[in-house]
């Protein structure tokens, strides 16, 4: 591993594990949670059952019993919703990391934030798909979308910039850093992949004694991964950026 891959994790260990950490991954918590409910009461509000559902197993096609009794597009909102309150905190998160400050300054819930949640939000929407589909076809693949695109987060988020532009300007910068960003973000994936898969299986064994406590532990890891992919995609960009000043 390089000299810049490990500044570039252990950077991400101090934020992951900071004060700033601890809150954001609380709010993500949140968010996280009327996601899930959201998802749950949509399953709940859905009548038919699709082709998969004797495939896959009770956790992915049952609804659990913290869905509520809503209408189907009332669930669809509440995912939505969630969806741009965690990106809301994302932008908050991304400017608190990428300007090292030791606590949550008011600027950056504040100024400009409607605009770069909205564009951040719109880039999630984009970026999601776009890197599961580069993990079906391999690791190497879902590696290279991640280096190339994962800085729309800092475009959008600290730049202002739309999702259009912040693609854009992700893929430039990424261009000529992708050694150093593939052997920071190659570790990390293999890990997040597997824990994922681990995470999954527990979820499955863990719902035939509660399905309430498999749902939180689904909402606190995705918690701490998101927390953890900000951390990591803040010190990437200042690594490369501090390496490229210092030229």
């Amino acid at each position: 591993m390089s000299v810049e891959a490990k500044e570039i994790l252990k950077t991400t260990k101090q934020k992951w594990l900071s004060r700033n950490g601890a809150v954001f991954f609380g709010l993500f918590f949140v968010a996280s949670f009327f996601f899930i409910l959201g998802i749950q009461s949509r399953i709940a509000a859905t009548e038919t059952e699709g082709p998969l559902a004797d495939a896959l197993p009770a956790p992915f096609v049952e609804a659990s019993s913290i869905a509520v009794g809503i209408p189907r597009w009332a669930a669809v909102v509440m995912v939505f919703g969630s969806l741009y309150a965690g990106s809301y905190v994302a932008v908050v998160a991304m400017r608190t990391y990428l300007d090292g400050a030791p606590s949550i300054h008011e600027r950056y819930y504040r100024e400009d934030v409607l605009g770069a949640t909205t564009h951040l939000f719109l880039g999630t929407l984009i970026f999601a798909p776009m890197f599961f589909i580069g993990l079906l076809l391999g690791v190497l693949p879902g590696a290279f979308i991640a280096i190339s695109f994962c800085f729309y987060l800092v475009y959008t988020s600290k730049h202002g910039e739309d999702v259009v532009q912040a693609f854009m300007d992700s893929w430039s910068f990424s261009s000529g850093n992708r050694l150093p960003l593939f052997l920071a973000f190659l570790g990390f994936l293999v890990v997040f992949l597997v824990l994922v898969a681990l995470g999954l299986g527990l979820y499955v064994v863990v719902w035939g004694f509660s399905d309430v406590l498999a749902e939180f532990m689904l909402v606190t890891g995705a918690s701490a991964i998101l927390v953890f992919v900000l951390a990591i995609v803040s010190s990437a960009y200042h690594t490369v950026n501090d390496r490229e000043a210092a030229a």
